[in-house]
């Protein structure tokens, strides 16, 4: 369940009981934009969905039921872009939507991607600066390259590999990794060449 703690020894408190007794709610993959917790969970009716908690019983709340049913749409890679929440979803037939919240039912949207764009489900890479959300998408175009979202405008960030190769590991079991460190992407990926290596990106494709 969802917890909460100060730091002290024996400080550590249960927020709130989500899945009532024995049960796991499954509270995870958290991040934080100003007071408000953003995470998933599932209270046992809606599935696995978008939650949010001030750190009161009261103030943790489902936000958006975004797959009705008892399974959930699953929401995960969670990042802070300015005042909102941006994450992925998925709609149960093996495909994602990038979605934004403010922490509100309404306010919870979709963000609009390119015809035939969708990030990589389940195991893509992402990472988020506050500014910028990087994450893992494909196109036919260009199959699996690394995509940013501004707030504004999601698009490809660069096709590492001309084409429809993917620069990207596809393999769900390498699970490989964005990082930003000082305002720089950072990044694996193989451009054909020079086989997995380091890459770096400033936020833009000349950039990067």
């Amino acid at each position: 369940e969802l917890w909460k703690s100060g730091g002290t020894s024996g400080g550590a408190v249960m927020v709130r009981d989500i899945l009532t007794g024995t049960g796991a709610s499954t509270a995870d993959n958290f991040a934080a934009v100003g007071p408000t917790l953003f995470f998933r969970a599932t209270e046992g009716v809606n599935g696995v969905e978008l939650w949010r908690s001030d750190g009161t019983p009261g103030g943790t709340t489902l936000v958006a039921d975004l797959r009705p049913g008892d399974v959930g749409s699953q929401p995960m890679h969670f990042a802070r872009l300015g005042a909102e929440v941006v994450f992925t979803a998925g709609n149960g037939a093996g495909e994602a939507s990038l979605y934004r919240s403010d922490g509100t039912t309404p306010g919870t949207t979709a963000v609009a991607l390119p015809p035939g764009a969708s990030p990589y489900p389940s195991f893509g890479p992402w990472a988020g600066d506050g500014a910028r959300y990087y994450f893992s998408g494909r196109d036919a175009a260009h199959g699996l390259e690394p995509w940013v979202f501004d707030g504004l405008t999601a698009q490809l960030l660069a096709d590492v590999v001309p084409g429809p190769t993917s620069s990207l590991d596809e393999d769900i079991f390498h699970r490989a990794f964005f990082a930003v460190l000082g305002g720089v992407l950072v990044f694996a990926a193989d451009d054909g060449v020079h086989g997995e290596e380091i890459w770096r990106s400033d936020g833009t494709g000349p950039g990067t």
